[in-house]
């Protein structure tokens, strides 16, 4: 991935992610009006998951894109490298702490400082 993509993938997280579960696994999802689904048809291409919608709920009109599984486990090395000190960051190493036994992986230590 080159600089650029990594930059678009992180701006999207930071601006509109959410590190999320359902009931069988950790997710990361991203909603952006119905208007604009190519950002979230670039992140498909760039990272895999899937893009949802057109849906129309409470008359907000979206998509959402939502990474999954072994390609979610495969990016994870992107967020923790590149996620800026935010409160995305405390977030993500939260989630991490969180889902760590179904990312197959030890955790990660919150930045405080951060998280405060």
């Amino acid at each position: 991935m080159d600089d650029f993509d990594r930059g678009f993938v992180i701006g999207l997280l930071v601006g509109g992610g959410s590190f999320t579960a359902d009931r069988e696994q950790p997710a990361l999802s991203i909603k952006l009006n119905a208007r604009d689904p190519e950002p979230l048809r670039r992140l498909e291409m760039l990272l895999g998951g899937k893009v949802f919608g057109p849906y129309n709920h409470g008359g907000r009109h979206y998509y959402v894109w939502h990474l999954r599984g072994s390609q979610l486990r495969a990016a994870i090395p992107l967020f923790r490298d590149n996620l800026p000190p935010c409160w995305k960051r405390a977030q993500f190493e939260q989630w991490l702490d969180k889902h760590a036994e179904a990312l197959g992986h030890g955790g990660s230590p919150v930045d405080t400082a951060v998280a405060e």
